[in-house]
């Protein structure tokens, strides 16, 4: 009769005769057959073989996806085909909330691919930076105009980074709103060109006026109708300062 029976189940790696890498999933099991009568005393072996490739693919593809959407970032992510055309997979409710819209508007909207909404001024800088010859290890980043679904730009800064797995690649694009930082930095650039004005108009009225950067102890800029040679050859406000008091005829003034 049957003296014994064992099996294994065991996940291996393979490789077809062109030298593909595929998985299997094998179960294989021994019988001892020992029948004294008939003098049979042999082992047989049997097997069963599955090819699990495109389940574990679609397993790891899968927790790709669920690991993307954990990231909890105002993203977007493409696929991307041999005719470098962006197919939306899916967006973030923190991208669907830059946008002013729902997920289905934002989704239909993303079938245009990357450049639709961008400023006309910027989509130079946007299709250089979706060039993957300028990818660096981290990928690529440019900050722009974007039009929302209520027709107002925004000022975004995109990173771009390339996916490749799964015999696809996939483009992972993350967006931070940065259109209150972009109006500080106009709000500051017209107070700096007031000062600017100012300085100029003044330096018609007084003997000497000096633009100062006292972190640095630095003299940016200098105007006047009485200045001293030191003035411009002073290597900071503080030495400036020190030769300007030398000239004074009265010391009491000096200090």
């Amino acid at each position: 009769g049957i003296l014994d029976e064992s099996s294994i189940e065991k996940i291996a790696a393979c490789r077809t005769g062109d030298g593909k890498p595929f998985s299997i999933y094998l179960q294989a099991t021994e019988r001892h057959i020992h029948f004294t009568p008939f003098r049979i005393d042999d082992r047989y072996y049997g097997y069963f073989v599955t090819n699990i490739t495109d389940y574990e693919e679609t397993a790891n593809k899968e927790h790709f996806f669920k690991n993307i959407k954990a990231l909890n970032n105002n993203a977007v992510l493409f696929r991307l085909e041999e005719n470098n055309k962006h197919i939306p997979v899916w967006c973030s409710d923190g991208f669907v909330k830059i946008m002013d819209g729902t997920y289905d508007e934002v989704m239909e909207l993303l079938q245009l691919g990357p450049i639709a909404t961008i400023h006309p001024d910027d989509v130079q800088l946007v299709e250089e930076a979706l060039d993957i010859k300028n990818f660096g290890v981290s990928g690529s980043a440019v900050t722009i105009r974007k039009k929302t679904l209520k027709n107002r730009y925004k000022w975004v800064n995109i990173h771009y980074s390339l996916v490749e797995d799964f015999h696809e690649r996939y483009l992972y694009c993350t967006y931070f709103d940065v259109s209150l930082l972009k109006e500080h930095e106009a709000q500051l650039e017209s107070m700096y060109e007031g000062i600017y004005n100012d300085f100029h108009r003044m330096g018609r009225d007084m003997l000497g006026i000096f633009r100062v950067n006292l972190t640095r102890d630095s003299i940016e800029e200098i105007n006047g109708q009485d200045l001293y040679d030191s003035d411009f050859h002073a290597s900071s406000y503080t030495e400036a300062t020190r030769l300007r008091a030398e000239n004074y005829p009265i010391v009491a003034e000096q200090k």
